[in-house]
């Protein structure tokens, strides 16, 4: 899976690519490796096709982010409409 997303700061936005998403979390790719920012002011991700999701960063490594949702109850119903639109459910 490699979708777009925008990742959205209180002061700016930057681009990444979706690598995975579940019901908990997802990763990203950052399509500029050596941006800097506090884990702490990323507020959300928008992927394209999927909507704008509130997030949490748990890990960083490299240009690869692990993001966990703030709220599982918010994002299932969202993430209910991806899966049933490309026909593949996590595990």
């Amino acid at each position: 899976m490699k979708i777009p997303c925008t990742l959205n700061f209180p002061s700016f936005c930057s681009r990444g690519i979706t690598l995975n998403i579940s019901y908990s979390g997802m990763g990203v790719e950052l399509v500029e490796e050596s941006l800097q920012f506090n884990r702490r002011d990323l507020q959300s991700v928008t992927v394209e096709g999927v909507g704008t999701l509130e997030v949490h960063v748990i890990w960083r490594q490299g240009s690869r982010i692990g993001l966990k949702f703030v709220s599982k109850r918010i994002a299932r119903p969202i993430l209910d409409a991806f899966f049933t639109k490309i026909g593949d459910f996590p595990f």
